[in-house]
């Protein structure tokens, strides 16, 4: 019998969309796949999430990697938690769930600096029973360890547990160990999948 749901943050419950980002702040075509490789898909990036570099260190190296940008950097890092918008129908369910008695938890990737402003903007992301994140934990997914982190933390039984995440190396990783899995596409057909097996909605 499900007990506890546990959720990813990034496009699960809020919508992350790093070019469109950078298009609305204004950032040339040409240079947006440029400072998009450099910043989000930098390995630097999983640094952050793991809690092992600062935000400020982060800065610094990106700038000294591309000096010709270094204002952008720097306007990209302070703002872009700015993008971060609910994704329709996900908070609801969250919501629904915590009404009905589940135990809800999130285990999510996140960078320090990031999730202290989400969590200051977003209520619901306080209601919620626990948590692990990346840069507490210093742990990644689809790592194995944090999973165990998660189950071992609130003394969770994988077979009660199941985790949705929008990446499906994440999900995998989970189910290895037991915990049921939904690759998220959207909050309707989790719904669903909860249902057919035993989530009562």
């Amino acid at each position: 019998m499900i007990k506890n749901i546990v959720f990813d943050i990034g496009r699960v419950l809020l919508d992350y969309q790093p070019m469109t980002f950078l298009k609305d702040i204004g950032v040339a075509q040409k240079e947006r796949m440029t400072l998009n490789e450099l910043i989000f898909k930098n390995d630097l990036w999983l640094q952050l999430d793991r809690g092992t570099i600062t935000k400020d260190e982060a800065i610094q190296i990106y700038c000294t990697m591309a000096p010709l940008h270094t204002e952008r950097i720097h306007q990209i890092m302070n703002t872009w938690p700015q993008m971060l918008t609910l994704i329709e129908g996900t908070v609801e369910l969250l919501r629904e769930l915590l009404e009905k008695g589940y135990d809800v938890y999130l285990l999510s990737n996140f960078q320090e600096d990031g999730f202290q402003q989400i969590c200051n903007k977003f209520s619901f992301l306080g209601e919620v029973k626990g948590r692990v994140i990346s840069y507490e934990a210093k742990l990644l997914k689809p790592e194995k360890e944090i999973y165990h982190h998660l189950l071992e933390k609130y003394n969770l039984i994988p077979e009660e547990t199941v985790f949705i995440d929008d990446l499906e190396e994440n999900i995998e990783a989970a189910t290895k160990i037991g915990i049921y899995g939904i690759v998220f596409e959207n909050a309707q057909k989790t719904r669903e999948y909860l249902k057919t097996i035993g989530v009562k909605l």
